[in-house]
């Protein structure tokens, strides 16, 4: 292998161990109609295809987009009596009802999305759990059309090509069968500009703000998705059980079906499948199980988060790794990569081309009378700036004097007390994040804030966000173009990673990454974005001198390439070197602004911050 990691040979290593894993999982589906034809058991290995259907949707939700939201249990349950109503109340067919049902729980999903979903964590499991309860009692009061807890009967039998489905081998095929087309689409999903931006909004939603990703759009589009696979899999349940009622969808089966989440293994899709089969299998082998149900299910659900936090589908994958172990990638310079220093981490022809960067003249940005209080304190009061295009510019201070404030306030994550920004000539309505990002302005932060859920290759690709086109739709039903523009999109984050010497890395996570390489690689991913504007706050804090002096570098090649820049800084003898103008903040206001030469021999500026002696450049 070459010392830039072949993306050719990664994805036929790829290519091959999915053909491995299908054929595994045909062979698994395959196993419990063989041997348990016949058999009582049959119905649960159905009821276990049908949950799985469920925990795929879950998994989204849960699993990669990290929101626990338990409203999955009502969606099933909706997913059951909707279609079970139209086909018992109205003679409409079960492939009809379910269809409606899913436009039923989708238009839930959205209500209960635009309520809840900012809510975080616990907050949000609690609310979206009492929407399960909400429905669940609702189903129990509405006798006369749902049929109360007596249950809802009358139910037309699923015909399927003029064959009347009623045995449980039958029902288990057909189950597989969605199964398998919900994990396809689960995978595209989760491998589209959709499913990056879930990864992203799931892992730091501030920084996928900062990369023109509408988080709580995206969010709400995923409990939609969820809902769908819930829908599915409860019309389906519905037409196995022929006749439902509301204890089949009670909270506990909501909980237990997190717990099947997580004892199999999130973010894997197939993970899950693992869990519902312990879960619902093992007190069918065992007699006397049920008796202790809960106190087993508490159990497991504590040691599973303890000490096996990838689930089964964890311990799975760690027992198959040491058979098909990757190489350990190798740096430029020889080293392996986990001992690779950070240094000679730039290609030596150190050149950029950012489309449009170039196309702004004049004043891209200007800053007027800008302030911001917390409690009274003022962080910033009346600065104003102007930021030429094309031009790199300092913004210094002792530490709070109100610089990071003052990108907060320029990327939409504060609100000013007062002020008025300019970009490109135009007043600027400060918003959210996302919207300031689609004007072509990005950020680095203090700490890099990478995702950690991703490849470095993925964390670039979020970088191309606002510049692809596809739709959740489209990552289901992708068309030439949208295939066209994600292959330009996975060629572009390549080309970025090996101008900034981490390409050998491209497929491996962020904790390859040495801290001066996380720096890059967030700067890389900022230059996907193709930005008119970067603001850098304090990129070389935590680097030693030879980083540092990669950096200079670097700002100046992206300065050469159009790029405008607005830079705060502590390092006096990097700022020096690079900025074309500086500007001198002292406890929230602006003191002094000037080239390098000005500022070094500012009295207000020597008295407050650099003190007696300046770094030259």
């Amino acid at each position: 292998m070459g010392p830039q990691c072949v993306p050719t040979e990664h994805r036929a290593r790829f290519a091959w161990r999915s053909r491995i894993w299908l054929l595994g999982a045909v062979i698994a589906a395959v196993l419990p109609a063989a041997f348990f034809f016949d058999s009582y058991l049959m119905g649960t290995f159905a009821s276990i295809a049908i949950f799985s259907i469920v925990l795929v949707g879950l998994d989204l939700v849960i699993g990669y987009g990290e929101l626990l939201a338990f409203s999955h249990g009502a969606f099933f349950a909706l997913g059951a009596y909707v279609m079970g109503i139209l086909s018992a109340q109205y003679g409409v067919p079960l492939p009809a009802g379910a269809a409606v049902a899913i436009v039923v729980n989708g238009a839930l999903a959205v209500l209960i999305g635009a309520a809840t979903l900012r809510l975080q964590g616990y907050y949000l499991a609690v609310a979206t759990l009492g929407f399960v309860i909400i429905v669940v009692e609702m189903l129990g009061a509405f006798v006369d059309l749902t049929g109360g807890w007596s249950g809802l009967r009358g139910m037309a039998p699923m015909v399927i090509f003029g064959h009347r489905v009623t045995e449980d081998v039958e029902f288990y095929a057909i189950a597989v069968i969605v199964l398998i087309v919900g994990i396809a689409v689960g995978h595209r999903i989760m491998n589209s500009r959709f499913g990056r931006a879930v990864r992203a909004s799931g892992s730091d939603a501030l920084a996928a703000e900062m990369l023109g990703i509408p988080t709580a759009r995206v969010r709400l589009n995923l409990l939609v998705i969820g809902s769908a696979y819930a829908s599915v899999a409860g019309s389906l349940y519905a037409a196995f059980l022929r006749v439902i009622t509301p204890a089949n969808f009670d909270v506990v089966t909501s909980i237990d079906m997190v717990l099947m989440l997580f004892l199999g293994g999130k973010e894997t899709l197939w993970g899950p499948i693992l869990g519902a089969t312990a879960l619902r299998l093992l007190p069918e082998l065992v007699e006397g199980l049920n008796d202790y149900k809960t106190l087993i299910e508490g159990v497991l659900f504590v040691v599973v988060l303890m000490f096996f936090p990838g689930g089964l589908a964890g311990l799975l994958l760690q027992r198959l790794r040491p058979i098909g172990r990757r190489q350990v990638p190798v740096a430029p310079n020889g080293d392996q990569a986990a001992v690779a220093p950070a240094t000679h981490s730039l290609h030596s022809s150190l050149t950029f081309a950012v489309p449009g960067a170039t196309t702004v003249t004049g004043t891209i940005l200007r800053v007027v009378r800008l302030s911001k209080r917390f409690g009274g304190v003022p962080a910033l009061s009346d600065v104003s700036f102007d930021l030429r295009a094309g031009q790199l510019k300092a913004v210094i201070g002792p530490n709070g004097a109100g610089k990071t404030t003052l990108f907060n306030l320029l990327t939409g994550v504060l609100r000013p007390d007062a002020g008025l920004l300019e970009l490109y000539g135009r007043p600027v309505s400060i918003s959210r994040p996302h919207r300031i990002a689609e004007l072509g302005v990005a950020r680095t932060f203090q700490s890099p804030r990478l995702f950690a859920n991703m490849t470095n290759l993925e964390n670039v690709l979020v970088g191309y966000h606002t510049k692809l086109r596809a739709s959740p739709a489209r990552a289901i039903f992708p068309t030439h173009a949208i295939r066209a523009e994600e292959k330009d999109a996975v060629l572009g984050a390549e080309r970025l990673l090996e101008r900034l010497g981490l390409a050998y890395l491209a497929h491996e996570s962020i904790d390859s990454l040495a801290f001066g390489q996380r720096r890059l690689l967030e700067i890389a991913r900022c230059l996907a974005m193709e930005p008119k504007i970067l603001l850098l706050d304090e990129p070389a804090a935590g680097l030693n001198d030879t980083e540092k002096g990669e950096l200079g570098q670097l700002l100046l090649a992206l300065r050469n390439a159009g790029i405008t820049l607005l830079l705060v800084e502590h390092d006096m003898r990097l700022v020096m070197s690079v900025a074309d103008e500086i500007v001198v903040l002292d406890y929230g206001r602006k003191i002094a602004e000037g080239s390098p030469r000005e500022i070094r021999s500012d009295k207000a500026v020597l008295e407050a911050y650099l003190g007696a002696e300046v770094p030259h450049a």
